[in-house]
């Protein structure tokens, strides 16, 4: 595969894609990796994450296949293997 520009404004993608999960470590992608804090529901009592809303990002990486990721976590898969973690498609050469 020849290069491509994974880098993306998180503000050029779909509303409904700018807050979709990290395939890889389950974080909304316009938030950096882990930052979430526990949460317990008053309601309920279930205990789940509640974003931190201050720390959003402005980039993630996208493939050509068309899936998002964190910068981070998906240069940690390619290291490991150069291929989509949705989709399984071989991915070209990062810039």
């Amino acid at each position: 595969p020849g290069y491509y520009k994974y880098k993306t404004e998180i503000s050029s993608l779909k509303p409904e894609q700018q807050s979709e999960e990290c395939p890889i470590c389950f974080t909304p992608i316009n938030l950096a990796p882990g930052e979430h804090v526990p949460h317990t529901d008053e309601n309920n009592g279930s205990d789940h994450q509640t974003p931190l809303v201050e720390n959003k990002l402005k980039h993630c990486y996208s493939t050509p296949c068309g899936h998002n990721f964190h910068k981070f976590c998906l240069l940690k898969w390619y290291e490991k293997k150069p291929d989509c973690p949705s989709c399984r498609k071989a991915l070209p050469y990062m810039e």
